[in-house]
């Protein structure tokens, strides 16, 4: 028999399980070292001495045996073992029990015509039986656990009821909604925060800009640094009252829980504690995972030390807004202005910074033998654009080799021969537009077999994470620019992310076959999609066409696109 002195040991170590271990965190400088061994610590050791806690021996002597003189109250079982009992319960039966494939079948329920819909329903039978398959008890003392956590409010009646007992057909509700974590709030984000998921969830949105930007027109900062203002819209301001909304960035993300920095105040609960040793930092724990934290630029360009050249990220509002100053305070070789990388967003930028500054040399360098590739026909199109404003350079087949001195590049240069020539080129100011870097580091101590080779996630076609044998995680997704989906990055492909996961997720939680969950079908590289080179000119191209080449474009996007922010900033 087990005794309650030796349950006390086995409470006093592992009461670690709810918290993260710090000792660990701090063996290494490298803090993924720290939650990676957490996580095995917690698979294995912690939770089989959890279990020991709630074994149907230590039940029957705390619990079972006092039942005649003692009523089932909340604050018996909170006090219990100096309030770990409760802790183990939840972890072991409470927060196991409801994930997907369980065995314990979750649904949706709408017990009147016209009324809202319940989530999280279930049969106490089935919660009875996975009870007993789990911990190896009979039908009796399975049910002492149901009526445990009523009594603790964690779960109840789905429909309003007036009655104190509980049978096996009664259909219940867990009353604590499961706990949803959002890493980015951009584009396919947002549109989680703002879809049926926050009801169905206790859902928290970690960004760490604490905005939704309209990226499609971000080179319109370029022309007016105040255009910033309906570009991003305001979290807090904007979501519904619901959705806990953090301005912070995740720096680890494990199987339970993640890692962030903030400079806000953030409430500690049983989910969310601050990192006592580390400035600013704070764990939260999750029951479902979704990350969406976008994409900023590549910069592998041969930076000298002494490097005077101010560089702007293209991918960065504020970086955009800065660079109104750096071009109006520039001193050395003020005039000249440079753009590295030929595609969609170097073509936009080049054309932006042509028009603002008429009187700047804008230099735009492209290692491929064409812009905009592959379509040869916008190649064309934009060529002819930036001759009619006659300040704009193009260099292709072109790259940086090194930065001869604080203002100067080494630019070398393959001729149609394949002869190769150096030049040096001198600017003030350099934009970077070198394809998309995912922002994935956070994932890389748990989750870097995850990663594809350039740090994208991996993802099936209902958006879940894949793990290193190609298996779906069933609690964890991933949305937006930092997925591995072939298809060119646009704001529509990531609102279909958002939305095949808003569909899929809820179908998930009530363990429906993973065949019949919906799916999202990548767009390939050949949508439709408009380019703007600068506030007078654009394009609609499909594939390698031109389908039209006018002013009402360029018009259309930004005009479109700007009364959109105005309108969410006003909600």
């Amino acid at each position: 028999m087990a005794t309650e002195s030796a349950a006390t040991e086995v409470l006093d170590f592992s009461e670690q399980l709810q918290d993260v271990d710090e000792n660990e965190l701090k063996m290494s400088e490298n803090q993924s070292h720290g939650m990676q061994k957490d996580d095995e610590f917690l698979n294995d050791q912690i939770i089989s001495e959890y279990k020991q806690l709630i074994d149907k021996e230590i039940i029957e002597k705390m619990i079972i045996e006092k039942s005649s003189s003692i009523e089932m109250k909340k604050e018996f079982f909170e006090q219990l073992f100096d309030g770990k009992f409760v802790k183990a319960l939840k972890m072991i039966v409470f927060k196991e029990f409801q994930k997907p494939y369980s065995g314990v079948k979750m649904s949706e329920k709408r017990f009147q015509w016209f009324g809202s819909t319940t989530y999280h329903c279930f049969l106490v039978s089935d919660l009875i039986d996975w009870i007993g398959t789990q911990l190896h008890l009979n039908e009796k003392d399975s049910m002492i656990f149901v009526n445990i956590m009523n009594v603790l409010g964690w779960i109840g009646h789905a429909q309003s009821s007036n009655s104190t007992t509980i049978s096996k057909s009664d259909i219940f509700k867990i009353l604590q909604k499961p706990k949803l974590v959002l890493i980015g709030g951009g584009m396919s984000g947002y549109k989680i925060c703002k879809s049926i998921l926050n009801e169905i969830f206790d859902l928290t949105v970690i960004d760490k800009e604490g905005t939704l930007d309209l990226v499609p027109i971000y080179p319109t900062i370029i022309s007016d640094k105040n255009n910033v203002n309906h570009i991003s819209v305001d979290h807090k301001k904007t979501l519904p009252e619901t959705v806990t909304c953090i301005k912070g960035i995740a720096t680890n993300v494990t199987k339970f829980g993640v890692f962030f920095e903030t400079k806000e105040i953030i409430n500690e609960n049983e989910d969310v504690r601050k990192i006592s040793k580390r400035e600013n930092t704070y764990f939260i724990r999750y029951d479902y995972l979704v990350v969406g934290p976008g994409c900023t630029c590549w910069n592998e360009l041969p930076i000298s030390n002494d490097s005077q050249i101010k560089f702007v990220n293209t991918y960065c509002a504020d970086s955009l807004v800065e660079s109104h100053e750096f071009i109006s305070n520039a001193k050395e070789h003020a005039d000249e202005i440079c753009v590295i990388g030929g595609g969609y967003v170097g073509v936009e930028v080049a054309g932006f910074l042509a028009e603002k500054y008429q009187k700047k040399n804008v230099t735009l360098i492209q290692r491929s033998d064409i812009l905009m590739r592959p379509s040869t026909e916008a190649h064309k199109s934009v060529s002819e654009i930036y001759k009619t404003m006659g300040n704009v350079k193009v260099l292709l087949k072109s790259q940086v080799v090194a930065q001869k001195d604080p203002y100067t590049f080494t630019v070398r240069t393959k001729s149609e021969s394949g002869e190769e020539t150096e030049s040096n080129l001198s600017f003030s100011v350099c934009f970077i537009c070198t394809g998309m870097k995912p922002q994935t580091d956070f994932m890389e101590s748990t989750f870097s077999k995850c990663l594809d080779e350039k740090g994208f996630v991996k993802v099936n076609p209902s958006m879940q994470v894949l793990d290193e044998n190609g298996k779906p995680y069933n609690h964890i997704f991933a949305i937006g620019d930092a997925t591995n989906v072939k298809e060119t990055k646009l704001a529509t492909c990531a609102h279909k992310h958002a939305k095949t996961v808003y569909q899929a997720l809820p179908q998930i939680i009530q363990s429906i076959s993973q065949d019949s969950i919906p799916t999202y079908k990548p767009r390939g590289y050949e949508q439709l999609q408009g380019v703007i080179i600068g506030p007078n000119n654009g394009l609609w191209i499909k594939g390698n066409s031109v389908l039209l080449n006018s002013k009402a474009i360029a018009w259309m996007k930004e005009s479109g696109q700007a009364a959109k922010g105005r309108r969410m900033n006003k909600l």
